[in-house]
């Protein structure tokens, strides 16, 4: 069970639920953006990481 192996997010989870459900109020179209923009975010921060790195190196 989640709440045995991972305690303190399954609190994380239970404090916020209220929050965490909005995201189901959405239509499922609008919910797919929502998704794919993470997707798009985390993708950016990881190229930004690795471009940050190679210019510190190039100066």
């Amino acid at each position: 069970m989640w709440k045995d192996a991972y305690p303190s997010y399954s609190q994380l989870w239970l404090n916020h639920w209220e929050k965490i459900i909005s995201i189901f109020d959405y239509l499922m179209e609008i919910r797919k953006v929502i998704y794919a923009t993470n997707t798009i975010d985390s993708l950016n921060r990881s190229l930004y990481k690795v471009i940050k790195i190679k210019a510190v190196f190039l100066d």
